[in-house]
């Protein structure tokens, strides 16, 4: 029996466990695959290493007899690499899952298509993406993604209805390279799934786009995907991997007569992540002006961030782990990481169920301890959330739209998980 938990940020923490034996002790394997700039080794690991020795401070007695294995593929790869390349690691899996007597933890910050095969390893896994609410596949799944599509989704569609916006048109970003490719992937197929399952109220136009192969410069291919978009629906969903694209798109919008009132734009974004950017129209160039002009055409709907506030200490010990044992210096961007803290509460809430645990852990299967993880809130420094009865974190929603006073983006409307 395995036990499974993932987290993606765009983003992605991924846990999968095993059943226990009658021997009290608990392995926790990390599995990376890759250094990216969100979610790889020297980017996630110090998270991994601080919330053990802050837990072990914590729990002294629950993790006493718990010990740690990494399993890491150095290089660069895509999503459907990754994915790709886990059954090349399934014998050392197999080996590490083989040697330990008791309850085996895979932890690995993957995307979905990755988590999916770890979790038809191991018949457990964790992440945000719709896909892996199969319970009958994943029948020990638990998700602490900070980033939800389906309250993503389900916000979107009222906004949709609240307005009468009945056409919409979705432009996808989810061809082109990059650490967020993933999230604009799944993140357009569940709304696309969301749109469908309510049609006819809803009448969606999917278009899907890659910027960077184009044979065009990418300010003309997008003016002509706008232009196409001008008969289809004013009402437009844009899913792209950086917040550099987003803005552009906005000016060439701007430029295409489509931010006078008579459009509008939205865009479903995760919190706070390093490939993303900063959603802002402010980037101290010469066209700055018109992106103030273009942005006020704009909501912005994500799951809310860490509260950063109330973790200083936590982010500059993470920040200090990285520098002195993996020879990274994290940037002003990775410093405040969305991914990085989900993958930190991963850990910590898992401390938290084996305090309460560790003393019958050879009485319990891996689905048993799953659902120890469920409707419940976890109350931890950096946010609380809530994790419902299909294993999914279940997210709040932030909408967000330009104060032309103030310049900056300012929170319109927070919908409430609970």
């Amino acid at each position: 029996m395995w036990f499974g938990h993932i987290s993606l940020p765009v983003l992605l923490v991924l846990p999968t466990w095993t059943a226990s034996s009658t021997v009290q002790e608990v392995q926790v394997v990390t599995v990376i695959f890759g250094d990216a700039l969100a979610n790889g080794y020297t980017i996630q690991s110090p998270a991994y290493n601080v919330a053990f020795r802050q837990a072990r401070l914590q729990y002294p007695d629950a993790l006493a007899n718990v010990t740690r294995h990494s399993i890491y593929m150095p290089g660069t790869f895509s999503c459907q690499e990754s994915a790709a390349l886990v059954p090349l690691l399934a014998m050392d899996l197999q080996d590490a899952i083989e040697r330990h007597h008791g309850l085996s933890v895979l932890i690995s910050p993957g995307c979905s298509l990755e988590v999916a095969n770890l979790g038809d390893f191991a018949r457990g896994n964790v992440a945000g993406d719709a896909s892996l609410k199969n319970i009958e596949r994943f029948p020990t799944v638990v998700s602490f993604a900070s980033s939800d599509h389906n309250s993503l989704v389900e916000a979107t569609l009222r906004l949709l209805e609240l307005h009468a916006w009945s056409t919409v048109t979705l432009l996808c970003d989810d061809l082109t390279p990059g650490t967020l490719g993933g999230f604009s992937a799944a993140a357009c197929r569940a709304l696309t799934a969301g749109l469908a399952q309510n049609y006819p109220k809803f009448t969606p136009n999917i278009r899907h786009f890659n910027w960077q192969s184009a044979g065009m410069n990418q300010t003309d291919l997008i003016a002509n995907m706008l232009e196409r978009t001008q008969t289809e629906s004013r009402v437009i969903v844009i899913f792209a991997a950086t917040a550099v694209l987003l803005r552009r798109i906005l000016i060439v919008a701007h430029r295409c007569g489509m931010s006078q009132g008579d459009y509008v734009f939205l865009t479903l974004i995760p919190p706070k992540a390093p490939a993303l950017g900063t959603v802002d129209w402010r980037f101290g160039d010469a066209e700055d002006q018109v992106a103030f002009v273009a942005f006020q055409s704009l909501i912005v709907i994500h799951n809310p961030n860490a509260n950063w506030g109330a973790i200083p200490d936590v982010l500059q010990e993470i920040a200090n782990e990285t520098e002195s044992i993996y020879n990274r210096t994290l940037t002003a961007e990775q410093f405040r990481s969305d991914l990085t803290i989900a993958g930190y509460e991963v850990v910590t809430s898992l401390a938290e169920i084996l305090n309460e645990s560790h003393q019958t852990l050879d009485l319990i299967s891996g689905t048993t301890f799953r659902a120890k993880f469920l409707n419940r809130t976890f109350n931890q420094r950096s946010r609380s959330f809530f994790i419902g009865d299909n294993g999914m974190r279940v997210c709040d929603v932030v909408l967000n739209r330009l104060n032309t006073t103030s310049g900056y983006l300012q929170v319109r409307l927070l919908t409430d998980s609970n």
